[in-house]
């Protein structure tokens, strides 16, 4: 430091032959698409019948399309879009040997084949905002397969569709906040897995980063101000590559104590494991690697368990942006460190000015006049 979304669904299993074990650093790369691909390539020789309708024949058209789209989406997006084409597969694969599917080949797939790979999505509890994913991912491969059918199934389906939502999101109120400060302040650097644990929830809920922008974040992201704020830059925002752009948060000093701590601890673990990896908060699979999305979530359970408190990540965030909005920042500036495209999303889901808060500025106004 210096100064200044695999999903565990139900479904057959295969054998698979053996895989040789590759670095798998979330860090943007030149060979991104090597890497997605060769994936790809290794769930596809998993069946040798991978003709017209074979297993792996949904893959083959998602392969061709990432090599269509690889220069105008971000890499971070090619890998995801990889991940969730492969699980689409497996899932397709269930449904056929279920009786549910009529076919894997998606040229030959009808309607209601995709009426049952929806509603199977359905059943396993997926979110409005995922199940929009998934259906913009299949809309874009059909469309490219130049088949229309799963245009067809949304116009004979309406009902089966996501639906966006702006309801106003939880946020952590203040005596929460400081009971994660005061349990983490108890914690010895020693414990690593501890330290770790609420040194990411403290930064999460003083800085307001999404999981992705911290997972990427690394050790040099993070400077001291001559004001003796502490400023993180977000190099790899939401919407990398089109339209996220690169910004500055400057931190609230409530974790201040327990990054220090972190930060020693973190030293100590990289000179014992002799790990070069630059990221803020070191994942457990080898150098240069960044923590992964489930053991961020792991990471938060250890906190939410140990102080009795329900609370994901998403809500370290809203909580962020809440205290902003009550000590008196407008919405605006608010906003602008969250990284949103409009002020609008920030007032109708992250944060707004509280009842009390309003009536207390009304009456100072009268009260002047």
């Amino acid at each position: 430091m210096r100064s200044e979304e695999d999903d565990d669904l139900p479904g057959p299993q295969v054998d698979r032959i053996s895989k040789p074990k590759r670095g798998k650093s979330k860090e943007p790369n030149p060979d991104y698409l090597a890497d997605t691909m060769d994936e790809m390539d290794y769930n596809m020789c998993m069946s040798n019948r991978r003709g017209k309708g074979g297993r792996s024949y949904y893959l083959k058209f998602a392969r061709d399309y990432l090599e269509t789209v690889k220069n105008v989406m971000s890499p971070l997006t090619v890998e995801g879009l990889g991940r969730r084409y492969r699980r689409q597969n497996s899932d397709f694969e269930h449904l056929h040997k279920s009786g549910k599917a009529s076919t894997l080949s998606p040229l030959s797939m009808t309607v209601e084949d995709i009426r049952a790979f929806i509603q199977y999505r359905w059943d396993t509890g997926v979110s409005h905002s995922e199940m929009m994913h998934e259906i913009t991912s299949m809309k874009s491969l059909f469309g490219f397969m130049g088949t229309n059918v799963f245009q067809e199934f949304l116009y004979r389906y309406p009902q089966m569709k996501a639906h966006k939502t702006r309801n106003m999101l939880p946020s952590l109120q203040e005596d929460e906040v400081q009971r994660i400060i005061t349990f983490g302040s108890a914690v010895p650097t020693s414990d690593w897995q501890r330290i770790r644990a609420y040194a990411l929830v403290s930064f999460a809920i003083c800085s307001g980063l999404r999981s992705k922008e911290m997972r990427l974040c690394n050790v040099e992201d993070v400077t001291i101000g001559p004001d003796g704020f502490w400023l993180v830059k977000v190099m790899h925002p939401k919407g990398e590559g089109t339209y996220g752009k690169v910004r500055t948060v400057i931190m609230n000093r409530d974790c201040i104590p327990i990054m220090e701590r972190y930060l020693e601890a973190r030293k100590e673990y990289v000179i014992r494991t002799k790990n070069p990896s630059r990221a803020l908060f070191i994942g457990n699979r080898g150098p240069e690697e960044h923590l992964q999305g489930n053991t961020l979530r792991k990471m938060k359970d250890i906190v939410a368990n140990e102080t009795g408190l329900d609370f994901d990540l998403r809500t370290c965030r809203r909580t962020f942006g809440q205290r902003l909005v009550d000590k008196g920042v407008d919405i605006e500036s608010v906003s602008k460190v969250m990284g949103h495209t409009n002020p609008v999303i920030t007032s109708e889901v992250y944060c707004c000015k509280q009842e009390d808060a309003a009536i207390e500025t009304i009456r100072s106004m009268y009260e002047g006049a």
